[in-house]
């Protein structure tokens, strides 16, 4: 399994508590990354529960989670997926993906996706760009309620410590602030 190097341990923290659903982050990472229409590299669900009038809904708001051991990038057959050595994050490099969707099936989180229109893979970049420049994520910025920051993971369990680091099979770099604390 590819892990992480002696880079940057960069994570997204989301606050499950403040978010409404609404989507801005879907919208600022789509406008920024000018994706086209079916193709997200952010996503929000909707997850119900309870039964009639005790009926509760929660939304989660994901992308790909930086994983410590990423298939994605085990998986491609050309090493488009690769570790970005300055911020530690999982990119896709386009020019050598050849779009065979080795890593959508790969990627239990469902992050990396085919864009049909350009036959390449998409995957949240973190927007280093920006970072780059001091300034946070796209979709970070972007929402409403406040539920998102991204930043070094010692930064981010620090300024968030009731946070608890997602777990999954890949190890994710994601935090997340329950619900109920």
């Amino acid at each position: 399994m590819s892990r992480m190097s002696d880079a940057k341990e960069m994570a997204f923290v989301f606050d499950e508590a403040k978010c409404i659903g609404c989507k801005s982050c879907v919208i600022a990472c789509k406008d920024k990354n000018d994706l086209s229409a079916g193709v997200n590299m952010r996503y929000v669900d909707e997850v119900e529960s309870g039964t009639f009038l005790d009926v509760k809904v929660r939304y989660t708001s994901h992308a790909c989670h930086n994983c410590e051991e990423c298939v994605c990038v085990d998986g491609c057959p050309t090493g488009a997926f690769h570790r970005d050595d300055e911020y530690g994050c999982t990119m896709v490099d386009t020019e050598a993906c050849i779009g065979c969707g080795a890593c959508e099936e790969s990627c239990p989180y469902g992050a990396p996706m085919v864009d049909a229109s350009i036959q390449k893979s998409r995957l949240c970049n973190k927007c280093v760009d920006l970072v780059a420049l001091g300034k946070r994520p796209a979709c970070v910025d972007a929402c409403l309620a406040r539920c998102l920051d991204f930043g070094e993971m010692s930064e981010m369990q620090a300024a968030y410590p009731e946070a608890q680091r997602m777990t999954g099979e890949c190890s994710p770099r994601t935090l997340v602030v329950p619900k109920d604390v």
